[in-house]
C-alpha cells in the first residue's frame, strides 16, 4: 500500500484490489469557516445520503453541551432540527447537496449567528460548534399561593399540629388527655410534675389566650391537652413576646379545654 497525492495537496491511500487492480480511496478535505469543521468524502458504496454531524461544546471548558438545539436552515426556514445528546453530539440528514445555514442555540449560552455550511454530493460534514456562556435574565418569581404553618396557630388545630411533631420526652412537651401524664392526674398541677426545667416565672394560656385563672388547681379532666415549654424564647410563636412581671424569661403552660376542640 502506498500514499498518493490527491487534489489540492490532500493525500489518499492506494489499495491493491482483486485481480491485481489498483483502487484509490477518495481524499479527506478540511475547511475552516470561522468555526472548526471537517468534511469527509464517502465512497459511493458507503454513502446513503448527505449529512452534517458533530459536537456542540462549551467555548471555555470544551465540554459537550447537552440538549442544545441544532437546526438546518434553507432559505431562512428550518429544514431539519435535532437536540444534542448528553455529550453534545448530534447528527442531521441532508436530502440534497448545497449551501445551508446551521443555527445552534442552548440555554445558558449566548446566541450564535447561523454558520454557513456547504455539503457536496455524498458528503458527510463533521463540525464542532463552540458556544460562549452568558448570564440568563429570568423573570421574577410569581407567588402562586400562601399558607400558614398550623404549628404556629393559637388554635386547637395548631395544638394538634404541634402534638404531631412533639418529642415524647424532653423540656418541651405536648400531651393529650389519653396520655399517662394526664390520664392519672387529678389536677393540672399533677400534670406539671411530669415536666422538667420549669422557670420561676410561668405564663399560662387557656384556649390560645393568656389567662390569670388559677389553672394549675383546675381538674385535668376538663382539658383535652396540655402544652409545656421551658423557655418562652423558643416556644411556638403564639406564646412568645410575653412578660412575666419585669422579666421576659419565662416558661409556658398552655391548656386546651373540651370546648376548644371540634366535635
Amino acid at each position: 500500500m502506498a500514499g498518493v497525492a490527491g487534489p489540492a495537496g490532500a493525500t489518499g491511500e492506494r489499495h491493491d484490489g482483486p485481480a491485481g487492480e489498483t483502487m484509490t480511496t477518495e481524499p479527506t478535505t478540511m475547511r475552516y469557516l470561522g468555526w472548526l469543521f471537517a468534511a469527509f468524502a464517502l465512497l459511493p458504496s458507503q454513502a446513503l445520503a448527505q449529512g452534517i454531524t458533530g459536537q456542540v461544546v462549551d467555548a471555555e471548558t470544551g465540554a459537550g453541551v447537552a440538549a442544545a438545539q441544532v437546526a438546518l436552515l434553507v432559505d431562512g426556514e428550518v429544514h431539519a432540527s435535532v437536540q444534542t445528546d448528553e455529550d453534545g453530539w448530534f447528527s442531521l440528514r441532508v436530502l440534497r447537496s448545497g449551501d445551508f445555514l446551521l443555527r445552534t442555540r442552548a440555554l445558558g449560552y449566548a446566541e450564535r449567528a447561523a454558520d454557513p455550511v456547504r455539503v457536496e454530493p455524498r458528503e458527510v460534514v463533521e463540525v464542532r460548534v463552540e458556544l460562549a456562556r452568558q448570564a440568563i435574565a429570568l423573570e421574577p418569581i410569581t407567588v402562586t399561593g400562601r399558607r400558614e404553618d398550623p404549628r404556629h396557630a393559637a388554635t386547637f388545630e395548631g395544638f394538634l399540629a404541634r402534638r404531631a411533631v412533639a418529642r415524647p420526652v424532653g423540656p418541651d412537651r405536648v400531651v393529650l388527655r389519653t396520655d399517662p401524664e394526664m390520664a392519672a392526674a387529678m389536677t393540672v398541677r399533677d400534670v406539671m410534675r411530669w415536666f422538667i426545667g420549669r422557670r420561676n416565672c410561668l405564663v399560662v394560656f387557656m384556649d390560645g389566650r393568656r389567662t390569670s385563672w388559677p389553672v394549675l388547681d383546675l381538674s385535668a379532666s376538663w382539658f383535652e391537652g396540655v402544652e409545656f415549654y421551658r423557655d418562652g424564647f423558643t416556644a411556638p410563636f403564639p406564646y412568645r413576646g410575653e412578660f412575666c412581671g419585669n422579666s421576659s424569661n419565662y416558661s409556658v403552660l398552655a391548656v386546651w379545654s373540651e370546648r376548644s376542640s371540634p366535635r
